[in-house]
């Protein structure tokens, strides 16, 4: 089977992660293997990241860099369909045009190509991949709210004085759209408003809890709530 020609474009930060891969060397690339495939319950980053870390425990910045590589590398293989070879092609065609590494990098990387394939074919990283695509495959993502308290005066008939005032609330959602772009949507609320938005928001994550101790007693341990804090 043919491999097809794929152009990849990384950016200058992803080159870096791509160096930072190679200077591991063979041996290290392989007790990551080792690692991220003996992961059984791993559905989200920081899963990956805590893997990494078993292997590189003095390497925090490295741990972050292969996180952010091996993500974005197994998402692109999923969203453009290419095989394993053909992924390895297009990140070869990128390093020698991109003229940032060195004929003697070249060589190393194209050595290291037999851990590179088991490496970007692990089972552990489409699923935390594909997990990542679920929770967040929505036409609106929230990007952040604001309340606003507003005080708008009350004036007597001719406007010298004000009599009262009237205190009422304006919610602000800013989102992105499927399209990738940003917006946002304005709502009065008052003082009802607010507080049924607070019991909601209370049952809200009452039931997410509720739907995650129900999936993992029936033996789906991969279950997380999407954004909740790592313990």
């Amino acid at each position: 089977m043919s491999i097809k020609s794929i152009k990849l474009n990384p950016r200058v930060e992803q080159l870096r992660d791509l160096a930072m891969l190679r200077d591991l060397g063979a041996e290290t690339i392989q007790a990551i293997i080792n690692r991220l495939s003996s992961l059984d319950s791993a559905i989200k980053p920081p899963d990956i990241e805590r893997g990494l870390h078993d292997v590189l425990p003095d390497s925090p910045d490295k741990v972050n860099a292969l996180t952010r590589l091996l993500m974005w590398l197994t998402n692109l293989r999923r969203q453009r369909d290419l095989r394993i070879e053909e992924l390895l092609e297009g990140l070869h065609q990128s390093i020698v045009t991109s003229q940032s590494w060195s004929e003697e990098d070249i060589s190393r990387w194209k050595k290291l190509e037999p851990q590179l394939l088991s490496l970007f074919s692990l089972r552990t990283l489409e699923i935390v991949v594909k997990a990542m695509d679920l929770a967040y495959d929505y036409s609106n993502l929230l990007q952040t709210t604001k309340i606003l308290t507003d005080i708008r005066p009350v004036f007597n008939e001719d406007a010298s004085a004000i009599q009262g005032a009237v205190i009422s609330y304006t919610l602000r959602i800013y989102f992105s759209t499927l399209q990738g772009s940003s917006e946002s949507l304005s709502l009065a609320l008052d003082e009802d408003d607010i507080k049924k938005l607070i019991k909601n928001c209370d049952r809200a994550l009452e039931k997410a809890q509720t739907a995650k101790t129900f999936m993992q007693r029936n033996n789906i341990k991969s279950t997380f709530i999407t954004g909740e804090e790592e313990s």
